[in-house]
């Protein structure tokens, strides 16, 4: 798990992003951390059906399949050449 999660597209298309992080890493960015958030009407609702989508369609399962997937891929080319040296997984 990351210290800091960044949700840029959390608006599907519309300009809104999210911020979350543990309470200490908030704190140390401002007294007040609800002054970064900022949004219009329309904006915050398209986020919020973002996020009821990606809880219902569970895409953290599909993200872990993929990954999967990559790494192995990635295995069979460091084994096909020589000069990769490394591969690494999150962590």
């Amino acid at each position: 798990m990351p210290d800091i999660l960044l949700w840029q597209r959390l608006g599907s298309g519309l300009p809104i992003s999210g911020i979350a992080a543990r309470r200490d890493l908030m704190e140390r960015c401002s007294r007040a951390p609800t002054r970064h958030l900022r949004g219009n009407a329309v904006a915050c609702a398209a986020a919020a059906a973002t996020v009821q989508v990606c809880w219902r369609k569970a895409w953290w399962t599909n993200a872990a399949r993929q990954g999967q997937r990559l790494m192995a891929g990635l295995r069979a080319l460091q084994v096909k050449y020589p000069v990769i040296g490394e591969v690494r997984a999150s962590g």
